[in-house]
């Protein structure tokens, strides 16, 4: 009796086994389908589906800055005490002692001469002679030849923290010798912050076009500091106005994109759905790691699906990016909104990924604005230099002071210019795509969309 009642149960948890393996083996073959689609719709965009597609051409080992941008990080890993200490330094003394930031030109004398010891001192020498020596390389380019995409984390680790050190010591530095004087010097530091921009720019992975965004805005912000201190001539604006205005990241996002896909996420999820999670200990927790390698033969239908979820949202981004910023921005709006609901119910593998390809796209577009409202900015000085006055309308800088008067992307017409009295106006609308009169979005970041984006350098009426 026993027995058959347990041949009965045996032969019913089998036939259940069969049928819900069957069910997910449905399931998979599905989620199949929808990845070959996905596949198929982005693919018929002209995006590029291979890892060879996208690998840039070689170059001269003399042009490329990476090998020198990999020194700058070993010399500062092995000198990171001296480091640390003259960046808190500065930053101590800039903080002040209401936790109000104090600008290089407006610190005394004391403080100035505590900054001006700091850049004497033989580790912060050596370390920024990196940085301007990486300036005189056109490109800086990672080996490509040493990826394997059962390791994508380890290789595509950026060196982004180096270029961010870089450049907050040679802003440091370059408002310290505009103020002692030294300008050739100084506005040989603000090209090196240019060709360090350039260069993370180059790096076409999403955390370093990022990097790149903030040391654009660094730079930038530098760059109207001095103007507005009226430390700059009219040929110190041009060879400025020239490498600034190859500082364009917009453009390179979907570049990005196509490299972030098929460099790391896509071998990522591969990884993942093999069970193959050996090599994500650098982007996993270990619980997550032992937890995916016993569930993922059972959830590997999802994984599918999220992986064509995936490939779809960057469809929909790529048609997005075909059009002009303000004609689609509601459309954008919509798209956000949509993401955050859909990832956070159902496709969470690719939450963050999607959420931070908006994030930089965003801020890559209010750097670029902000490139040109520097580009309109500087050329008004100029002006105001050779004619004392400034320019009743923007017409009136051109030819001779820029070669177009560019267009507000956000607005799809000319930034706003006011002349009032002895000095100006002049703004881009900004995120919200709202006119709130020049008033500024102090942050000029996508976190902080309220406001304008409002050029702050000498002659305008806003300069904080």
């Amino acid at each position: 009796m026993f027995k058959k009642i347990a041949i009965t149960i045996g032969v019913i948890i089998a036939l259940t086994i069969t049928a819900c393996w069957t069910f997910i083996v449905l399931l998979e073959g599905r989620a199949e389908e929808e990845l070959e689609a996905a596949q198929q719709r982005l693919r018929s965009m002209g995006a590029p589906m291979t890892i060879e597609a996208i690998l840039p051409p070689p170059i001269a080992e003399e042009d490329n800055a990476a090998i020198l941008y990999r020194e700058a990080t070993q010399y500062e890993e092995k000198h990171r005490n001296a480091l640390s200490k003259a960046e808190d330094i500065i930053w101590e003394l800039q903080e002040g002692n209401d936790d109000e930031y104090i600008e290089i030109y407006e610190m005394d004398d004391a403080s100035l001469e505590q900054i001006r010891e700091i850049f004497k001192t033989p580790e912060v020498i050596e370390y920024l002679s990196f940085f301007e020596n990486t300036a005189k390389r056109p490109h800086s380019r990672r080996d490509y030849s040493s990826y394997d995409k059962n390791k994508p984390a380890e290789f595509l680790m950026p060196t982004v923290g180096t270029h961010m050190d870089g450049i907050r010591f040679l802003d440091k530095r370059s408002s310290l010798r505009f103020l002692d004087g030294e300008r050739k010097a100084a506005v040989a530091d603000l090209e090196t912050m240019g060709m360090i921009v350039q260069h993370a720019s180059e790096d076409k992975l999403l955390i370093s076009q990022l990097t790149a965004v903030a040391s654009a805005g660094m730079l930038l912000r530098n760059i109207a500091l001095a103007d507005r201190h009226s430390l700059l001539s009219n040929s110190e604006i041009d060879s400025i106005k020239d490498y600034i205005s190859n500082i364009q990241h917009y453009d390179d996002i979907i570049e990005s994109y196509d490299t972030e896909r098929l460099l790391l996420s896509e071998p990522i999820i591969e990884l993942v759905k093999s069970g193959n999670t050996t090599h994500l200990q650098h982007v996993v927790p270990d619980k997550m790691l032992q937890l995916m390698r016993i569930v993922t033969p059972l959830i590997r239908w999802h994984l599918i699906r999220d992986h064509a979820y995936y490939l779809n949202a960057t469809t929909e981004i790529r048609k997005m990016y075909q059009q002009p910023y303000h004609k689609v921005a509601h459309k954008i709006s919509a798209f956000e909104k949509r993401l955050k609901i859909e990832t956070k119910e159902e496709h969470f593998l690719f939450s963050s990924v999607l959420t931070v390809m908006e994030k930089i796209r965003q801020n890559a577009l209010i750097s670029d604005t902000t490139v040109q409202l520097t580009m309109i900015g500087l050329s008004l000085t100029q002006y105001h230099n050779d004619h004392g006055i400034y320019p009743e309308t923007l017409d009136q800088l051109l030819p001779d002071y820029l070669r177009e008067l560019p267009i507000d992307p956000f607005s799809g017409n000319r930034f706003i210019y006011r002349r009032e009295g002895d000095g100006y106006l002049l703004y881009s609308i900004g995120l919200n795509m709202f006119d709130d009169g020049g008033t500024p979005n102090h942050e000029g970041l996508a976190d902080e969309n309220e406001g304008d984006l409002v050029w702050k350098g000498r002659g305008s009426l806003v300069t904080e």
